[in-house]
């Protein structure tokens, strides 16, 4: 499988999603998912023992699109800076990385709390 590298940009305190579309190699076509499993992570840097895990979302296996997601309550617990994930897939013989980059973590000035309700000018 061709691996696809692509940076993310993660705002702290907000939830987070990219959907992408994997290419079967062989085909050209959309990579059918089914009985595929996927897990991705995210690290400060590729020694780095603590990850945190994106949640994975797979409407429907044979459109090969995958949603990568990490709610608020998670992106707030994350410190600002730059980061490494990757997105690996397994059909049941082989494990692959399809997917890796940075992934540039900013803080988000304004929280739900400090929101206040317009009009604003």
């Amino acid at each position: 499988m061709a691996l696809f590298t692509t940076n993310l940009i993660i705002n702290t305190g907000t939830d987070f999603e990219q959907t992408f579309t994997l290419q079967d190699d062989k085909t050209g076509g959309r990579l059918d998912l089914t009985d595929y499993t996927i897990c991705a992570k995210l690290k400060k840097n590729y020694q780095s023992s603590s990850s945190v895990s994106f949640n994975i979302t797979i409407a429907d296996p044979t459109t090969g699109q995958v949603k990568i997601s990490l709610a608020s309550t998670v992106t707030s617990t994350i410190a600002a800076g730059r980061y490494y994930y990757d997105v690996v897939v397994n059909d049941g013989t082989k494990t692959d990385k399809i997917i890796e980059g940075n992934a540039l973590v900013k803080l988000t000035i304004t929280r739900p709390n400090n929101i206040i309700p317009g009009p604003f000018p």
